[in-house]
């Protein structure tokens, strides 16, 4: 059996943590950043809105930052 393990430091795990506690202030389960919605191939059932940005002390870029949830189905 093959072990892998995937380590996130810097960066990755700050700019995460940061979309993470903003889920509160938005009052959404699930936030994801521009450039992942970029890479995303969302299906129908799936709705995107986008939030506006977000400026993290440690980064000179601004984030994009868009909600994703899930339409009803019937």
């Amino acid at each position: 059996m093959l072990k892998k393990e995937i380590i996130f430091t810097g960066d990755v795990l700050n700019t995460t943590a940061r979309i993470q506690a903003l889920c509160n202030s938005h009052n959404v389960d699930l936030l994801v950043s521009g450039s992942l919605i970029e890479k995303l191939e969302l299906k129908p059932i799936y709705k995107q809105h986008h939030l506006g940005k977000t400026q993290p002390r440690w980064r000179d870029e601004e984030i994009e930052l868009y909600s994703i949830k899930v339409l009803n189905q019937k």
